[in-house]
């Protein structure tokens, strides 16, 4: 996997004193997401650069092009938003789609997410949209970030979930999320798509006029910690409620500590904690996953599947519906959660065949 140099990683990701506004302002339409109609404020200038506010219609977001990242998405989640998402059926991971509204050298691709090793990560997630329009939206790449796969399947669902369970109990929270870029050296995939070393999720809650923020490692150490929105800022360079007074900034609330609902389904080695230097993605192997059923493995490249089981069929396994699809099928490779395996040991892994789907000749 490439890596960015610290010299120009430094241009565009170091954290400077004074702030600054983004370099377009957001959309009318969009400000019901922000506190008081105000958007987080950039402490770096440089930040700012080839930046693109795009709205959606439960979700605001500042989409870089340096990182081809958003850099935040915000909503304002109320009881009646999560009780409608609640009677929603959630969408399936082929939702996932390259951003028309971005000039297209900006913009990132399916493609730089094939077989990274890393998940398509939400910033705002599906379980936080109330419509099927703010459902499609929400699986825009312009609202991912490279993730990786046990902290998204694990851990961040469970901040998700416990954030939703404060709006319901408070009535509304306010809500801000996105990645932050530390250290000497930097991950991108292709290149192109800045990998976050950590992630943030900021809350605020006018009923109680308090606010903090979870901060986790990009990695599957399911380790996070409770911050103030002031150290948040320190951390990031950027101030994601400006309207809150100095107190209030300065003092992180009590948070609920995350329930996981899910296991780690896929871990690829490229996607390891203990990482040791640039991996190729492309060739990177896979460890099968834990939960794999005796004598089945899943793979993290079709490569390794079709080492373990030469001359057979290989097929995607969506981890989550528990369905395979086999080559030259759209969902093939392209789920959220999903690995390659030998069709003949779906079936003791307890995976079916999608239905209608045509098979290879």
């Amino acid at each position: 996997m490439p890596r960015l140099s610290w010299l120009n990683a430094l241009l565009f990701i170091v954290l400077v004193s004074f702030a600054v506004q983004p370099a377009q302002a957001v959309e009318e339409t969009c400000q019901s997401q922000l506190y008081l109609g105000a958007a987080p404020v950039l402490n770096n200038p440089k930040l700012g650069e080839r930046t693109v506010p795009v709205c959606f219609s439960e979700i605001s977001l500042l989409y870089s092009g340096v990182a081809r990242t958003p850099l935040w998405s915000a909503e304002h989640l109320t009881v009646a938003r999560i009780q409608r998402a609640r009677g929603l059926p959630r969408l399936q991971s082929g939702a996932f789609h390259e951003e028309p509204s971005l000039p297209a050298d900006l913009r990132s691709e399916l493609d730089d997410y094939r077989r990274s090793g890393f998940d398509r990560g939400h910033m705002a997630p599906n379980g936080d949209m109330s419509t099927r329009e703010a459902q499609e939206e929400s699986f825009s790449l312009a609202n991912m970030i490279p993730q990786e796969p046990c902290n998204n399947e694990v851990l961040w669902e469970g901040i998700e979930s416990a954030v939703r369970e404060l709006a319901l109990s408070n009535g509304e929270v306010y809500v801000v999320t996105g990645p932050a870029f530390a250290g000497t050296e930097l991950q991108s995939l292709k290149g192109r798509v800045l990998v976050p070393t950590h992630i943030f999720k900021a809350i605020y809650l006018p009923s109680r006029n308090q606010a903090g923020a979870y901060f986790a490692p990009n990695d599957g150490s399911q380790s996070w910690e409770p911050i103030s929105i002031s150290e948040l800022q320190k951390k990031i360079g950027l101030d994601v409620f400006p309207p809150l007074s100095a107190g209030v900034k300065q003092t992180a609330m009590s948070l609920p500590k995350p329930t996981a609902h899910f296991g780690c389904r896929l871990h690829t080695s490229e996607a390891a904690p203990a990482r040791r230097g640039p991996l190729d993605a492309q060739t990177a192997p896979a460890a099968p996953s834990a939960t794999a059923s005796a004598g089945a493995a899943e793979y993290g490249s079709e490569t390794e599947a079709r080492k373990h089981c030469p001359g057979e069929t290989v097929v995607w396994v969506n981890t989550r519906s528990q369905v395979y699809h086999s080559e030259g099928s759209p969902f093939y490779g392209n789920t959220k959660n999903g690995a390659y395996m030998c069709e003949k040991e779906t079936a003791s892994a307890g995976f079916r065949s999608a239905k209608n789907e045509q098979r290879p000749r």
